[in-house]
């Protein structure tokens, strides 16, 4: 069984932002084998040089201090910023994310899991990718994707899909970002957005 801490829509910079220091405190009660996060790592309209420079340390605290390893994406506010280019945020070692804005399937080194997952590539990016995403036959697949599904959720909606179709690829848990309220879609396997100042443990 694979643990999973999952987060997203942490908006550093912004004035509702649970900070890096949330997401310490928060690691430091658990022992997941991984860390997934779902998108917008900084807010696009506060978001200033020292914030950039705390998302870095965040993410070197993660794999470094605790040894773990992250799956991540870009999501609407980070494409906003520029950082859907690799030459924005530095290479970390122990971070693993899409190196383009098709989905693609991730693979970590000692990890039994196959991760799904796809950048933004626009801040309203319309695209409809799942179809993209592969279908699983076996356990052991997990969706990470940027979405407001069908809209209902947000009014700035972005790489649309319904819980149906994510439901039909068959993976063990999806991890949503985008949504700031955490919800729960579907608890079994689980559906959801984290939202904003909130972790969720998965078991895979």
């Amino acid at each position: 069984m694979t643990k999973i801490a999952a987060f997203a829509d942490l908006h550093l910079g912004a004035h509702y932002a649970p900070g890096s220091d949330w997401v310490k405190a928060e690691l430091s009660q658990r022992n997941p084998d991984v860390v997934v996060f779902a998108g917008d790592l900084f807010d696009r309209h506060t978001a200033l040089a020292e914030h950039e420079q705390e998302g870095a340390a965040l993410f070197r605290w993660i794999t470094q201090e605790r040894q773990l390893p992250v799956v991540m994406i870009w999501g609407n506010h980070d494409v906003a910023k520029g950082f859907a280019f690799h030459n924005r945020f530095p290479a970390i070692d122990g971070v693993y994310r899409p190196e383009s804005f098709e989905v693609e399937s991730i693979e970590v080194p000692g990890v039994p899991v196959v991760f799904h997952a796809v950048n933004v590539q626009k801040k309203r990016d319309k695209r409809e990718l799942i179809d993209d995403f592969p279908a699983a036959h076996e356990p052991g697949h997990v969706g990470v994707f940027h979405t407001g599904l069908t809209g209902e959720y947000t009014k700035n909606n972005c790489l649309p899909a319904s819980l149906d179709d994510l439901s039909a690829k068959g993976y063990d848990a999806w991890v949503l970002g985008h949504i700031h309220a955490p919800k729960t879609l579907r608890e079994e396997p689980y559906i959801g957005w984290p939202g904003v100042g909130r972790m969720v443990d998965l078991e895979v």
